[in-house]
Parts: structure tokens; sequence; C-alpha cells
């Protein structure tokens, strides 16, 4: 009788664990918030893709994922992440915490700036933003820690080329995260600047900028505005953004 029980428990764990492992991901729809839905879901609850996901009425993408099973037991989901929309993709590796936290790592991201994507984006800013990440930390709608670069490349405003810019976070940032940010030489702009994530969400951006000789005629008019310059020729800048 020993045998037999210690033989039929054995069969009904393996069969558990077969059918943890080929779980379709379809079965989990209905676990999704009411206002997420994907149009096709295939694979399993640990690797996956979701086509055609809406998130409130909006076209959101496709979403492809590889849950990281082992890491359950630390109290945490993580994942592997990929996510494409259009010439958009991001992917990475997400932890979702069960007090609401969300912690990123290893992420590299393309995405155009277009107020359809980014609705904060000003309508008239043109551009693509190349993103290289070790880290990020988001509670909420607050980025709380990041680490590593982003640059922002081909940018046009208004029908004028501002050139490419880099914002770099560095591993030691205190309690709120600072970026520094400079131009990369190829725009009418000479910058350097910072920028500070704020909690409300938002930014701040200032720093010190300075037409380029050759800038069109307009753009060094509203430098002047700025302020009176120092030996170097360069003008103080500062703005906020809540979002």
């Amino acid at each position: 009788m020993g045998r037999t029980l210690r033989i039929a428990s054995a069969g009904l764990v393996a069969f558990i664990v077969i059918l943890l492992a080929r779980f379709p991901a379809k079965w989990a729809a209905g676990l999704l918030p009411e206002n997420i839905t994907c149009d096709q879901i295939a694979g399993s609850l640990w690797n996956g893709t979701c086509l055609g996901l809406v998130a409130r009425g909006e076209a959101a993408g496709d979403v492809s994922w590889d849950l990281h099973a082992l890491k359950l037991f630390t109290g945490k989901l993580s994942l592997g992440i990929e996510w494409k929309r259009g010439t958009a993709s991001a992917k990475g590796d997400v932890d979702l915490g069960f007090a609401g936290a969300i912690t990123a790592s290893n992420i590299t991201a393309n995405l155009p700036l277009d107020a359809n994507l980014l609705p904060w984006i000003p309508p008239s800013l043109r551009g693509t933003a190349n993103a290289d990440l070790i880290s990020l930390r988001v509670k909420g709608r607050t980025v709380t820690a990041i680490v590593g670069r982003i640059d922002v490349r081909q940018i046009v405003n208004s029908g004028t080329n501002f050139g490419d810019y880099r914002l770099t976070f560095p591993a030691s940032q205190g309690d709120t995260p600072i970026g520094a940010l400079v131009d990369l030489g190829n725009g009418p702009l000479t910058v350097a600047g910072q920028v500070k994530l704020t909690p409300e969400p938002g930014y701040e951006i200032s720093g010190l900028v300075a037409a380029k000789p050759g800038a069109p005629p307009g753009l060094s008019r509203q430098i002047e505005f700025l302020g009176s310059p120092d030996g170097q020729g360069m003008r103080p800048f500062r703005s906020e953004v809540t979002y």
C-alpha cells in the first residue's frame, strides 16, 4: 500500500509540474485588468505572446514574455519582456514587487518622439530616443531610481533641427535621480546641464546654453532673452514639467 501511495504521489506531482509548464497563456486572459485586452494570446503562462495589446482603449502594440519562475519564491513576479509598436521597441528584465514597485534592468529601447506614443511630448517635436539603462525603479508614476544613458537624436521642433543630445544617469544619485545633459556637437546649440526627476511626477531641466556660429537668427535671439552670458558666452536656462 505504501509503495502504491508513493507511486501515485509521484505521478500526481509530475502531472502538476507538466500542467503548470504547459499552462496556456489564454487561460489567464481573464486575470487581466478590465482596461487591458489582447486580440491574440499564444504560448504558455511562462513563455508567451500578446498580439494586439489594448490599454484603456488605445492600441499598445505586441508583448512577449518569459516568466522567471524561481524568483516567485523571493516574493517577486519576474519576467523578461519585449514590446513592439510600429517602429518603437523595448526589452528588458522586469520585477514586480507585491508592494507595487516596479524594478527593471538590462533595458534597451528605441522610441520615436511622437505625441501619440508619449502624450507629454509637444506635437511639434520630432526625433528618436534610444535608451540603454542598467536599472530603473518606478513606484506609481514616479521614477525613483535610474542608471544608464538616453540619447535623443535628430530633434526637430517647429521646422528647426536641434541635433542630438545625451542624458546620463550615474550609479550614485542620492534620493533624487539627476542626469547630466550635453549636446553631441551636431546641432545649433552648445548645452551643458542636468535633468532632475521629481516625484510629482515630472522633471526639472537646467543648465547653460549658447547658440553656435551659424545658428538660425531666430534661435539666437531667443537664447539672448535668457539673460547675460558668462565668460564663455553661455546663458542660464531652467524649465519645469509635470505630467
